[in-house]
């Protein structure tokens, strides 16, 4: 499942020396990764939902969506808040947000999904392509997604 190649991408983001807090969405702890995980992989806890102390208005360096969904995809295309992954990515400023998405190879091509990567990037934000692999649309490799984040932060 792509939301297991999130440990890697913070294990290898930490490798690089990057601080890392992770946020993840309640369906990718239910349907792929543990929280366990995460938290070791970033060497911190995983905000799962936003309290009164404003996580999602921290001052990050770089956001990163990975693996973005479809739903992630549009719902930052087009402002909605509404879990703790797109509240954060909507305090974030374009120019600081890379999303790299994971969705169904029928999905990649849904002309919704590719007109809000094509707004996302004219926003200025980094998307990271999927590779097209096995017939299938998988998220890109956590050392691809790496180098987008080095040269981005």
């Amino acid at each position: 499942m792509a939301a297991i190649e999130a440990v890697k991408l913070a294990r290898e983001l930490r490798r690089h020396g990057a601080e890392i807090c992770c946020y993840a969405a309640r369906s990718a702890i239910e349907y792929g990764v543990s929280r366990a995980a995460l938290e070791w992989a970033s060497g911190d806890g995983v905000v799962l939902e936003l309290s009164r102390r404003a996580e999602h208005l921290a001052d990050f360096d770089l956001v990163v969506a990975y693996p973005a969904t479809f739903n992630t995809i549009n719902k930052l295309a087009r402002g909605i808040a509404d879990n703790a992954v797109t509240t954060l990515c909507a305090t974030t400023p374009f120019d600081k947000l890379l999303a790299a998405p994971v969705v169904n190879l029928k999905l990649c091509e849904n002309p919704l999904l590719q007109e809000s990567l094509s707004k996302l990037r004219e926003l200025g934000a980094t998307v990271v392509d999927p590779r097209i692999e096995e017939g299938a649309a998988k998220a890109a490799k956590a050392g691809e997604v790496v180098g987008y984040a080095v040269r981005a932060g």
